[in-house]
């Protein structure tokens, strides 16, 4: 039997953490960003095709609350995402804190 080499652990970079520590937000935008930090950053990758029905089901939120946190966390500048295309999941990113709007 094949053993998997999981790690035990996120990677995450100490200045996209440190702002987010920083960043006022609702339960569900942190767990919409953490959860797409763990998609990317977590398996080594800039971005990654997230469905947000997948993000809801693995959140605990449903839908329309993670739906929301996502489009808030884009107006943030928190997350950038593709257009998905025919109802296939979108490719979505945390973008550096350089970026993120401190305002909202």
């Amino acid at each position: 039997m094949a053993k998997k080499n999981k790690e035990p652990f996120v990677e995450f970079p100490r200045d996209l953490y440190d702002a987010l520590l920083e960043q006022r937000l609702s339960i569900t935008q942190e767990r919409a960003f953490l959860y797409i930090i763990r998609k990317t950053y977590g398996f080594h990758k800039t971005e990654d095709k997230i469905s947000i029905s997948r993000m809801a089901e693995e959140t605990g939120f449903s839908r329309r609350a993670m739906s929301g946190a996502v489009h808030d966390l884009i107006k943030m500048g928190m997350v950038k995402t593709g257009t998905p295309a025919n109802g296939q999941p979108s490719y979505m990113h945390a973008l550096p804190p350089s970026y993120w709007d401190r305002t909202l």
